[in-house]
């Protein structure tokens, strides 16, 4: 799951008015990498910071709060409140702001502390993490025409993923499950789910090598992904173009990094 770009999260809400407004979309963006990560003991203190700039014309208000975070491979995000899942960070992080005005073409560096509290020695161990939601406030337009208008808000969040990793490695575990292959109108891909069972949160590196049945190599395919946090999954999907119906073998490798490969063959039809 990341680039270097925040993840950008939606919110519209229509509200009935007596008074028109304007749909103004915020015009803050998150400079660098939306993903902090920090190795740190158990019982010690580290600072952060996020950069954020006013992209736009007008001063822009800006909220700064922590959610958790938690992701399928069917595609469902959720932003718990803080502390909530098993391995949140959220109560750990301090700001040194929780809102901020930023001038039209200027930037604002917001600064934050992370105290990991002594851990349980089975919790000692392994990941913990939360989102920096950066939610630009919306600025509505002039107020002054005919009653009985709709007024439309549009907020946007952007999630900058804030990630301590407390004590040693930790073994990985992968799961690989759900394998198949998909018959589209003019080509095929291969589809299968990944799941981190360990502690750590891992890079995964996915790669399937496919034959036919008589042994023949149709193709080989890989991808880089991203954080992938234990208890959460991410589904992969590699295009094969156009595929003949029959029996194949999958061979499917996930490397965890730290020499951790998870390897399994799985028998296919189409």
């Amino acid at each position: 799951m990341k680039s270097h770009r925040a993840l950008l999260l939606a919110l519209a809400s229509l509200v009935a008015t007596a008074t028109p407004g304007v749909r103004c979309l915020s015009q803050v963006s998150v400079l660098g990498n939306s993903v902090q990560e920090r190795k740190a003991a158990a019982g010690s203190e580290y600072p952060g910071s996020i950069l954020i700039r006013n992209d736009g014309t007008v001063a822009q208000r800006v909220r700064i709060y922590t959610t958790d975070y938690r992701f399928t491979a069917e595609g469902i995000s959720e932003f718990g409140e803080p502390g909530t899942t098993p391995r949140s960070n959220a109560r750990w992080i301090t700001f040194g702001l929780q809102t901020v005005v930023i001038a039209p073409g200027q930037s604002s560096t917001i600064t934050y502390r992370v105290n990991v509290p002594q851990l349980p020695l089975q919790s000692a161990t392994g990941s913990y993490w939360s989102v920096a939601m950066i939610e630009g406030q919306p600025a509505m337009g002039p107020r002054h025409a005919g009653a009985g208008t709709v007024r439309i808000q549009t907020i946007v969040r952007q999630a900058v993923q804030l990630v301590t990793h407390v004590g040693s490695t930790g073994a990985a575990s992968v799961a690989l499950y759900n394998v198949k292959l998909v018959s589209g109108e003019n080509t095929s891909e291969i589809q299968f789910d990944a799941g981190n069972d360990g502690v750590r949160a891992r890079k995964l590196s996915l790669s399937v090598d496919l034959y036919a049945d008589d042994g023949s190599l149709v193709g080989r395919y890989s991808s880089q992904r991203g954080l992938v946090y234990p208890g959460s999954s991410i589904r992969q999907q590699f295009s094969l173009g156009a595929l003949r119906k029959g029996n194949y073998l999958a061979f499917i490798v996930a490397d965890a990094g730290d020499d951790d490969l998870f390897v399994g063959n799985f028998k296919l039809k189409l």
